[in-house]
């Protein structure tokens, strides 16, 4: 179907040809699942409810082309979840539907079935795009800060609110369309620019032939049925809009989700994307007329992250048990760790590190004492959940060097390119995660996705010069760089063993606040098959490059990149 309704389907009707994928358990209580859309292959879906209580309705301003309360058309995933979960007497269930296989490509869900309400978002930015009122009774919505769009007590009998009294509200506007079922039924939709409704409608003979003021008494008639759904989009009308609803340019400033501050404030501006450059050097580029900050590893300070980004939203201690973490193994969670992924090694050999990627937490000094165990200050992590970055700020460690088939690096031949630039009594960034928030990951939610792209590795042929990008399967970029660093290595064998993955198995223990444990595959020493009490949400595989850290899901989507 066309019309906004259903465009996409309703996501909580059952289909017989379609079972639940998986069923997760975190800290939402009652977990479940619901049969996919029909008309999508391979979605997933999951519910998070909460206690099953409605307050009472509050008055909901619509501003067409922009929002429906503080649901605003630009907005990121990470942003409305966060917020809905927020209030959950308010919003007692989420559904979030995506596609397993290729959740950076097809259009991300978030339903919001005791709201009436569906948000749609795409798969690569993850910004919110279409915003769908599917249940007029379930939210109290106003127009200019005066006018109700529906209040069920002028309309007793009626589910929606009708033809003639949305005319009335919003003014003159040119013919609709009219999308035909069957037996003359169908659906006829009016827009305006940045917003549109759906009534169901018996049409006449020769309705498809009249002009539309012959139209407009057609749908002000017993007819034509209450309003059974409106949409918010960006563009002038609905059928314009549809075309690319899902993949226009959001550069916009008015599509953007408001702050609570203005920039004057000191609010920073919005990170668009990350550009990866060799040498530890990663370009953030912002929105608007905002000029790039530049991160050199080993040379950026805590200051220059404060002045350009902002305090973080969390720190996180870092720390290197005496233990081996290959040996110490976990299973349950009792606290959730602010970040999702530890650090890796400074070194350049590939996924050297199995600490790297454990999410073990911060334990108590007292306990480590007790149990013997020591530990090593290695820096403070700076969460950046907002930007969709992770900094680790510590003592200056070797840069990695220029990437073989950079123009740079033709450029510069001169000895040791990756000296410590930095005195070592100073503190600097030394790594930073770049997370890609991908549905159904671990991590899934706790940052805000960060697209980047990797700008200093053209294949030696010159054949392939475009950079690397976030939304590409990683098959592709490991093709890429296998090319671009094969001189690095001595032999095959070297190569082969610096470029063996380590696999890590993401799951939700019971009782885990979607931090929790994290289990080694066979092949690495300690690891241990099976947990009880949890539910394996899927293997991922740590791959390294020299400088390059690539934590990818079993669909072959990265799920974040570190930089070192």
């Amino acid at each position: 179907m066309d019309h906004a309704a259903e465009h996409v389907r309703d996501c909580s009707s059952s289909s017989p040809n379609h079972q639940p994928q998986s069923v997760y358990r975190h800290k939402h209580k009652n977990i479940t699942t619901i049969s996919p859309r029909e008309d999508f292959s391979e979605l997933a879906t999951s519910i998070t409810s909460q206690e099953d209580i409605m307050a009472e309705l509050p008055e909901t301003p619509v501003h067409p082309a922009q929002s429906v309360g503080f649901f605003h058309l630009g907005a990121t995933i990470h942003h409305i979840l966060t917020r809905i979960k927020s209030e959950p007497s308010r919003f007692p269930k989420i559904q979030l539907i995506y596609s397993p296989s290729e959740p950076l490509v097809h259009q991300a869900i978030v339903n919001l079935p005791k709201n009436g309400i569906r948000l749609t978002f795409d798969g690569s930015e993850q910004r919110l795009r279409l915003i769908e009122v599917l249940d007029f009774e379930l939210s109290r919505l106003s127009y200019k800060n005066a006018t109700t769009i529906f209040k069920h007590e002028d309309y007793p009998s009626l589910t929606g609110p009708p033809f003639r009294h949305i005319y009335q509200k919003f003014g003159p506007t040119t013919q609709g369309e009219f999308l035909p079922e069957d037996q003359g039924r169908g659906k006829y939709c009016i827009s305006w620019p940045g917003i549109a409704f759906w009534f169901p409608l018996q049409a006449p003979p020769n309705f498809a032939q009249k002009d539309w003021a012959n139209t407009i008494s057609d749908l002000s008639s017993n007819a034509c049925g209450a309003a059974v759904s409106m949409a918010i989009f960006n563009g002038e009308t609905w059928p314009d809009a549809r075309k690319n609803i899902f993949t226009s340019d959001m550069s916009a400033d008015f599509l953007r989700a408001p702050v609570t501050a203005s920039r004057k404030d000191g609010v920073p501006a919005e990170v668009e994307r990350a550009k990866v450059y060799d040498r530890g050097r990663i370009e953030l580029v912002r929105r608007g007329d905002t000029p790039s900050f530049w991160i050199n590893l080993s040379e950026t300070n805590q200051q220059d992250l404060l002045t350009e980004l902002g305090p973080p939203d969390s720190t996180y201690k870092k720390t290197s048990k005496y233990t081996s973490p290959h040996r110490h193994h976990r299973t349950s969670s009792t606290a959730t760790r602010p970040s999702a992924i530890d650090s890796g090694s400074s070194s350049n050999s590939e996924a050297d590190d199995a600490s790297a990627w454990s999410d073990e937490e911060d334990e108590d000094p007292d306990n480590a004492i007790a149990s013997g165990e020591k530990k090593e200050d290695l820096g403070t992590w700076w969460n950046y959940y907002t930007h969709g970055l992770d900094i680790l700020i510590s003592t200056p460690t070797r840069i990695s060097k220029r990437s073989p088939t950079s123009a740079e690096s033709e450029a510069d031949e001169s000895g040791d390119d990756n000296s410590i630039v930095t005195p070592r009594n100073h503190l600097t960034v030394t790594k930073v995660i770049i997370h890609g928030n991908v549905p159904g990951s671990y991590q899934f939610n706790r940052h805000r996705r960060l697209q980047w792209t990797l700008e200093s590795y053209p294949s030696p042929d010159n054949n392939h010069t475009g950079a690397l990008t976030s939304e590409m399967k990683f098959r592709d970029i490991q093709g890429r760089l296998r090319e671009v660093f094969k001189s690095v290595y001595e032999d095959e064998a070297e190569e082969k063993a610096q470029q063996e993955p380590m696999a890590i198995n993401r799951d939700w223990g019971e009782g885990s606040s979607m931090g929790g444990s994290v289990e080694f595959l066979e092949g690495f020493e300690g690891g241990e098959k099976g947990m009880s009490n949890s539910v394996n949400i899927g293997e991922v595989l740590v791959y390294g490059f020299p400088g390059l850290g690539f934590e990818v899901l079993r669909n072959g989507v990265v799920g974040l990149l570190q930089v070192w």
